[in-house]
């Protein structure tokens, strides 16, 4: 349980920088580059201080989610300049239904009448949790509820893919090597679109490194633990994406509450409440 404690924590922390980013007007594409740069050799680190003999049959799934994380992880930055800590956090977290799906149907967990309403209040939470007001005033206003929905399925796929590659490569024992080539093909895709938007003028400042670094080592820690959660014995896939998705979503929420002010309307308080019986019942399935 203490790895799932501690993906938990280092999950719920990485909202939190993401709003401080906002709120300092910090660029954010320049933040995410040098975070997984700096999770890659954390990552790489770990594993050469390992007397295991790597294995690389993994690089094309490594290939793949590095690709998606630079580009899931700016969708959840915005989600959570845009929608707050609580909707953000729901939005990734909530999309345990596709891994746990997945669980079920190809990895042949169990499944119950209750894991089907767990499942199927978890969908409602995430469209309560994405409800916002129209604005006459704000522009753009068509593009703003699509963000969540694309973290949702994002979320999902990269749980999905995690999950696969412990199962298929790892067997209980989650390489760093395979961490730190999805962090560094994350920052080197990154890295390669800021070049080009930039025309070659890439800018990092000390604020943007202050930022980076600290981003980097939370998403190593969010990212390693859960994969070592996963390999747990005994411990089913569909039972631990639920309760490390509800730990994250009630922590996150309450560091908004206590540090930003976030306010939470009564729709989204009602999407909270879907949220934790949702993962509440999947959990004592």
């Amino acid at each position: 349980m203490i790895y799932l404690a501690l993906s938990i924590l280092f999950s719920s922390l990485i909202y939190v920088v993401f709003s401080l980013v906002g709120k300092r007007n910090t660029p954010l594409f320049p933040v995410l580059i040098v975070n997984y740069l700096v999770a890659g050799f954390v990552a790489l680190s770990r594993g050469l201080q390992s007397s295991n003999n790597p294995s690389f049959e993994w690089w094309p799934v490594a290939l793949f989610l590095g690709g998606l994380f630079i580009s899931i992880f700016m969708v959840m930055a915005k989600t959570t300049q845009k929608f707050g800590l609580a909707t953000a956090s729901v939005a990734s977290k909530m999309s345990l239904v596709i891994p746990v799906l997945v669980a079920i149907l190809i990895f042949n967990d169990s499944v119950y009448p209750m894991k089907v309403i767990g499942i199927t209040l978890g969908i409602i939470s995430v469209l309560l949790l994405t409800y916002r007001k129209k604005n006459r005033i704000e522009k753009n206003k068509g593009a703003d509820w699509k963000l969540p929905i694309i973290l949702f399925l994002g979320s999902g796929v990269i749980d999905t893919a995690l999950k696969y590659t412990e199962e298929k490569y790892f067997s209980g024992n989650p390489s760093d090597f395979f961490v730190a080539s999805l962090f560094f093909l994350a920052g080197a895709f990154g890295l390669i679109v800021h070049a080009i938007q930039t025309k070659g003028q890439v800018k990092i400042n000390r604020q943007t490194l202050r930022f980076g670094v600290v981003l980097g080592v939370v998403n190593y820690g969010s990212i390693y633990y859960l994969l070592k959660s996963l390999s747990s014995p005994g411990v089913e896939a569909s039972v631990i994406f639920p309760v490390n998705n509800v730990g994250i979503v009630g922590l996150s929420t309450l560091l908004g509450l206590i540090f930003f002010r976030e306010r939470i309307s009564y729709v989204k308080m009602l999407g909270l409440v879907f949220a934790v019986l949702a993962v509440l019942i999947l959990n004592l399935v």
